[in-house]
């Protein structure tokens, strides 16, 4: 019964297929300004004593501290460099540095690493992004269906009305593939261009706001008059 673990990981390969051919259609990774991309370097070169890990304890005592500083000092001109930043670029780091803590799983390493090598697009409308995008809801479609193979054995076996259940949880898992990949889509398209961000979250706070301000209850005297 290797089918639903294949069909499991199918499934979870297709999110990361996803997220990295939108990104990858979406444009490069924003460089930081004193990174390799822009001809620097983000850990400085501190001159200092060498370490001396086989020397007396004083010595091993001095390497000690002055690791500690070094490691300040590293700490320190990352931050400044972070502040040199203007709000776009920071927010693009901010999210390029969030895509490298959650890709975190070898699969999706593999497939980011994958989609780095592939050459470039010719737009954001290039066949091949309309290809992987195809590709990553099918394999999360069948996917759902392949895991859900058992339990349609079972449900269809029923007398007289399990073709019907069958029927519905399939239309289910189609539904479901169908609201995973498209919001994996737009979450990935959508996350790296802040003012679509600012703009979605002022209107989800602004309805969510009227929608209180209008259904909340009234009390006291109000209330007594609204029910005369």
């Amino acid at each position: 019964m290797l089918t639903p673990w294949i069909g499991l990981a199918m499934f979870v390969i297709s999110f990361p297929i996803l997220w990295w051919n939108e990104r990858r259609a979406t444009g490069q990774r924003a460089s930081h300004p004193s990174g390799p991309a822009a001809g620097g370097s983000t850990v400085p070169v501190v001159q200092g004593t060498p370490v001396n890990k086989d020397g007396p304890d004083n010595a091993r005592g001095a390497d000690v501290e002055a690791e500690a500083v070094v490691g300040k000092e590293v700490a320190t001109t990352e931050r400044h460099s972070l502040l040199q930043l203007s709000p776009t670029e920071a927010y693009q780091e901010g999210v390029n540095n969030f895509e490298d803590r959650i890709c975190t799983p070898f699969y999706c390493r593999a497939v980011r690493q994958c989609f780095e090598k592939m050459p470039e697009l010719d737009g954001y409308g290039d066949c091949r992004t309309y290809f992987f995008r195809v590709l990553g809801v099918m394999m999360m479609f069948t996917g759902i269906d392949m895991f859900l193979s058992p339990t349609y054995f079972l449900v269809h076996s029923l007398w007289f009305f399990g073709f019907i259940v069958a029927g519905h949880l399939a239309l289910c898992a189609c539904k479901s593939a169908c609201m995973l990949s498209i919001g994996t889509i737009a979450t990935s398209y959508v996350i790296h261009r802040p003012g679509i961000v600012l703009f979605l979250a002022t209107s989800i706070v602004g309805v969510s706001a009227l929608s209180l301000y209008y259904n909340v209850p009234t009390h006291g005297a109000a209330a007594a008059a609204a029910h005369r």
